[in-house]
Formats: structure tokens, sequence, C-alpha cells
């Protein structure tokens, strides 16, 4: 499913670019990735209830890095339909 080739992408990427332990891909049944005509994924940087975890949310640099592996998973999913 393509939903679940761009969750990888973007696990790979943001687990290379962030530094964190790769818990895996994960598929839910929220209504927001079922209900799409397209893929569609959640992605979680970190829980606002971990204390060490909201301090890296709240980084300035931590959120450009998050930012950097999403966009990059998404430049790879795309790129391999070329």
């Amino acid at each position: 499913e393509q939903s679940y080739r761009l969750a990888v992408k973007l696990q790979n990427n943001l687990v290379a670019k962030l530094g964190y332990n790769d818990f895996g891909v994960y598929e839910s049944r929220f209504y927001v990735t079922r209900n799409n005509q397209i893929p569609a994924v959640l992605a979680e940087v970190g829980f606002l209830s971990n204390p060490a975890e909201e301090r890296l949310i709240a980084d300035p640099f931590n959120q450009a890095k998050a930012a950097e592996g999403l966009a990059q998973g998404i430049a790879e999913f795309f790129a391999s339909y070329k």
C-alpha cells in the first residue's frame, strides 16, 4: 500500500535525522488515514507527556531536523515513481 511505503520513508528519515530509536511503522484506523484517496500518514515526532521529549520538540534545531527528515522522506517517496 502506498501509505505504508510513504510511512517507511518518513520513519527512516526521521530516525536518521533525529537519532531516535526506530520503533517501526504502525498502521492505524484513524479517520484521516483511512478515508483518503491519496497516501496518508500521521507522523509523531515526540510526546509532550514525556518531559525530555517535550524539550526536544520545543527546540528549534530539532524542529528543523524533523522537518528535514519529513521533507526528505516525501521526496524519496515521489522519486520512487520516476
